[in-house]
C-alpha cells in the first residue's frame, strides 16, 4: 500500500469514492479488501465522481432547507420497505429506476437490499432522508413530494 501523506484512503468503485477514511484500511479491513483502498487527496469525500483526471466531490447536501417545515411530530414511522416504495408516485419511481446516475443507483440498491431482507425504513433516520433530499437535488422529487413521502400523512 502507498505511504499517503494526507491520510485519506477510499475505495474507487465504478469512478465513485466509497468508504473514505482517514485510519490505515490496513488496520481496520481483511487484507484482500484493504488492498482495494487508494491514497486520495484529504478533501475526497464519499460519493466524489472520478472524471479521470481528479475527483470531484457531490455538492452538499442541504438537509435543512429541503426538510423545512418537516418536523419529527410530522413524520412518519418505521415502514416496511414495501410500503416506503409505495409513496413515490408511479411516475416519480419510473424517473428514479431509468435514472443512470450512480449515487440514484446506489439509493435504488440499498432500497432493494432493504426489501430482499426485511428491513424496515425508518422515516427519522437521517440516512433515509439524505436519499430523499439527493432525489431533490437530482430533481427526481420535489421537495413538497419528499415532505408527503417522509410525513405520517400517506403521501
Amino acid at each position: 500500500m502507498v505511504k499517503n501523506t494526507m491520510n485519506t484512503w477510499i475505495r474507487n468503485v465504478n469512478n465513485v469514492a466509497c468508504d473514505a477514511t482517514t485510519v490505515d484500511p490496513a488496520t481496520l479491513y481483511h487484507p484482500t479488501l484493504a488492498v482495494q483502498f487508494i491514497s486520495v487527496p484529504e478533501d475526497v469525500q464519499n460519493g466524489a465522481l472520478w472524471t479521470g483526471k481528479a475527483w470531484v466531490n457531490p455538492a452538499p447536501l442541504d438537509v435543512e432547507s429541503a426538510l423545512d417545515p418537516v418536523t419529527p411530530a410530522s413524520i412518519a414511522p418505521t415502514l416496511p420497505a414495501w410500503a416506503f416504495y409505495e409513496r413515490f408516485s408511479v411516475q416519480e419511481a419510473a424517473a428514479i429506476n431509468a435514472s443512470d446516475d450512480l449515487l440514484v443507483k446506489e439509493l435504488r440498491n440499498r432500497l432493494e437490499r432493504r426489501e430482499k431482507n426485511n428491513v424496515p425504513v425508518d422515516c427519522a433516520d437521517p440516512d433515509v432522508i439524505g436519499m430523499l433530499v439527493l432525489l431533490v437535488q437530482k430533481e427526481l422529487l420535489t421537495k413538497e413530494r419528499m415532505r408527503l413521502i417522509l410525513s405520517v400523512k400517506q403521501a
